[in-house]
């Protein structure tokens, strides 16, 4: 394996593809503004899948979608429903790693992708939770 740049040396906008990068990309997405959703978009884009099985790419795009989608629910959403969103999504997170580990060859193959979820993108929804705990009547963002 290459001697790979780590996720955490580099700031989150140093490794944020032109893609995914809301001021390169002219993006006017105000969820672009929750390191959440910044930090998956990255982390989505470090599984290589080209070697994959159907099965697995498709676990993983299913995954994927369900990962932004309750971001989204959480970011526009009020009250309970912005938590319970955010925790649907960091538990699809969990998912992801949970079933990339189970096997050997996709846990060596994706390991950067892996560790950067669990060095980055889990302590963001971490954090983003803790502050919904701490204002539970103010929508946070």
């Amino acid at each position: 394996m290459k001697d790979a740049k780590e996720p955490k040396e580099s700031s989150t906008q140093d490794i944020l593809p032109q893609s995914t990068n809301p001021t390169a990309s002219g993006q006017l997405g105000a969820i672009h503004k929750l390191a959440c959703y910044r930090l998956s978009l990255v982390a989505l884009e470090l599984f290589k899948l080209s070697d994959e099985s159907d099965d697995y790419k498709t676990f993983i795009a299913i995954k994927s979608r369900e990962l932004l989608a309750n971001l989204g629910a959480g970011y526009y959403g009020y009250g309970f429903n912005k938590k319970k969103f955010y925790e649907l999504a960091r538990a699809s997170v969990g998912k992801i790693i949970g079933f990339t580990v189970a096997e050997r060859h996709r846990a060596e193959r994706h390991a950067r992708a892996i560790s950067f979820l669990e060095s980055d993108v889990i302590p963001a929804f971490g954090a983003l939770l803790r502050k919904l705990d701490k204002t539970p009547n103010k929508p946070a963002t």
